[in-house]
């Protein structure tokens, strides 16, 4: 049976201005359908075996707010209590969801297929008409993400406020569907986790969510530039090799592959790998990884609060004293400095 016929329809109104979701607690299919009204979003729930709108599907903490007009940041951490199934329609705009931790199923969009989100990993989706998705959830799951929406109003707004240079990264991704996954970076994991971790409340978390999607934003757009700067030094080909064997490094840090396998497994030689890895990050292979771990050590630090040891046995260091030398040089002061 086709999913329009599974799904019953529900209608909206029209939206809010900075409109705020916040909700800390359960979530039924009645809180979601209002919600979804109030933004202007059109969905549909498909039938369940326990089709009581009342019964919490979830709970957790949801934060939605459009921090100023055009940009969005949603924040969800949620355990699914029960299966279910959301169909809706996304109108024109730029969305990067990024997975924390737990789980995320992907999102199925309808003529292009599903998008998974790796964890940690932003994935960038520019949709320059409406599209229609499908989003899973399961009982059991629990996933916590951050992400940032930007819509026309946004452009129409900061245009004289960033230089054509940088506004043109993000213009490619207004016109049909385009779908890329961004590479692991710090940066942005940390700014994910910042818009969960912080001490305000009132006007003062309003500006300052509002300053860390400003900075996501600006961190997509520095990922993006980068991009476009190393195609036109190397070539597309070999630029896409390049984030293969990235993407394989980020996967698999703490048991990394050899490098003549490696290189193999994006179809090139070691010498070009190597070339090319020195070119666009200025390090050796086994530097990128080393910094990779040492990165990933202090947000398990300040994010999960571990201890020095645990930290450092997390990321492949066996020694304590070698971990927190390679971390001093790294950073410019020792790990315990990040443990309050």
């Amino acid at each position: 049976m086709a999913p329009e016929a599974r799904h019953r329809p529900v209608f909206w109104t029209k939206a809010m201005l900075k409109r705020k979701t916040t909700i800390d607690g359960d979530l039924t299919v009645t809180r979601l359908i209002r919600e979804a009204a109030e933004r202007s979003m059109k969905i549909s729930i498909a039938p369940t075996s326990d089709n009581n709108v009342e019964t919490p599907f979830g709970s957790g903490q949801v934060f939605i707010q459009e921090v100023q007009p055009g940009l969005t940041c949603e924040l969800h951490a949620l355990h699914c209590h029960r299966d279910l199934e959301v169909e809706c329609v996304i109108e024109p705009q730029i969305v990067c969801p990024m997975a924390l931790e737990g789980q995320m199923d992907g999102m199925d969009i309808k003529g292009y297929g599903v998008v998974e989100h790796p964890l940690n990993q932003g994935t960038l989706f520019g949709i320059g008409e409406p599209i229609t998705c499908v989003r899973r959830v399961r009982a059991g799951q629990y996933f916590k993400t951050f992400g940032i929406s930007l819509k026309p109003a946004f452009f129409a707004r900061f245009a004289d406020s960033f230089d054509d240079e940088k506004l043109a990264v993000l213009e490619h991704f207004r016109i049909g569907l385009r779908v890329e996954a961004l590479p692991l970076s710090q940066r942005l994991i940390a700014l994910g986790h910042n818009a969960f971790n912080h001490a305000y409340s009132g006007g003062l978390a309003t500006l300052y969510q509002e300053s860390n999607a400003l900075q996501f934003v600006m961190a997509i757009v520095q990922l993006l530039r980068e991009e476009d700067r190393l195609v036109q030094q190397i070539g597309r080909p070999h630029f896409d090799r390049l984030m293969h064997a990235r993407a394989i490094l980020d996967q698999s840090l703490l048991a990394p592959p050899k490098t003549l396998d490696l290189a193999r497994q994006v179809g090139t030689n070691i010498t070009t790998l190597q070339a090319n890895f020195k070119l666009a990050f200025s390090t050796t292979i086994f530097g990128y990884i080393k910094s990779q771990r040492l990165e990933m050590a202090r947000v398990l630090l300040i994010e999960h609060k571990l201890a020095v040891a645990e930290a450092a046995y997390r990321v492949g260091f066996s020694s304590p004293s070698a971990f927190t030398a390679s971390y001093r040089r790294h950073f410019g002061h020792p790990p315990s400095a990040e443990v309050v």
